[in-house]
């Protein structure tokens, strides 16, 4: 690995995640050749997930219990700010990392002295399916651009890994955001450094019950504030605001907030008056259409 890196800090913020805690932590501790400690940010568990950390007998491993709960973004805060590393990687506490993750990673560092951060693709697995993320990987290149993830939220967090000055000077991730923290922090990496893309899919990130993917409503909201802080930049064209309103939009409709979806297709259609598919999304909030999935 050369001199790149003294230490790899890897962060898994967990709550409640007493049955898949171990499978999450043993996948890191799995990973070949590299020098690395593993912070567990424990929010607020109640189920016995502390226990289980506890009781793995291995001295990378450090236990943080937070006082109060902060969500996912802020345990994750409160990792980076305890990391010794100069490599900051995510966990999630029910996903599942490859035995080379890391070490083909942190090569991609190694090879261009250029790249601030790098992630990989994954392998979603549900009840019914198994899907690869990013879909259109093969329309991707070796660099991830700040229009491209304005458009599409690329990076999932546990397939992200970056340098912590960069961390730190981008400001980590906003704790007021329910959902969508990961597409927000990238945005915000993406404009001042650069991003590697490895298409291997190195993760697997299981379709957990209960996890916050499921509330439409903290989608919108997160959805809402990411738009209002990037509106006027001089990248975040009158194409990207028109294609956020439409996808707030029908995300309204599906919540049963039809004045917010109706406002939003207004504006969509306002900004790219030709575009059929946000006319008829317009006509739907009016007539109550079935909004189409």
């Amino acid at each position: 690995m050369g001199t790149l890196v003294s230490k790899v800090s890897v962060i898994i913020p967990s709550h409640n995640r007493a049955r898949t805690i171990r499978r999450a932590i043993d996948s890191v501790l799995a990973q070949l050749d590299i020098d690395f400690e593993l912070i567990v940010v424990d929010d607020g568990s109640n189920d016995g997930t502390c226990d289980i950390v506890s009781t793995i007998n291995d001295s990378r491993i450090t236990l943080i219990k937070n006082a109060q709960r902060l969500g996912g973004a802020g345990a994750r805060n409160v990792g980076i700010r305890a990391a010794a590393g100069d490599i900051i990687a995510f966990q999630d506490s029910d996903d599942e990392w490859l035995t080379q993750k890391l070490q083909i990673q942190l090569d991609l560092l190694q090879q261009d002295p250029n790249l601030s951060a790098c992630y990989c693709g994954f392998i979603k697995l549900s009840a019914d399916r198994v899907e690869r993320f990013p879909g259109n990987f093969s329309a991707l290149h070796d660099e991830t651009t700040f229009t491209q993830l304005m458009v599409e939220n690329l990076i999932s967090t546990q397939t992200f890994l970056a340098k912590k000055d960069a961390l730190l000077k981008i400001g980590l991730f906003d704790e007021n955001l329910p959902k969508l923290q990961d597409w927000d922090l990238v945005l915000r990496f993406s404009e001042k450094f650069k991003i590697g893309f490895i298409a291997d899919p190195l993760v697997i990130v299981y379709d957990t019950p209960g996890n916050l993917s499921s509330f439409k409503k903290n989608e919108i909201f997160a959805r809402e504030a990411i738009l209002r802080k990037w509106i006027g930049h001089p990248q975040f064209t009158r194409s990207m605001e028109a294609w956020h309103c439409y996808v707030i939009s029908r995300l309204a409709m599906r919540a049963g907030e039809r004045e917010k979806a109706r406002a939003f297709a207004q504006q969509a259609s306002f900004l790219q008056p030709s575009n059929m598919r946000y006319r008829l999304a317009l006509l739907q909030t009016l007539f109550c259409f079935k909004t189409p999935a």
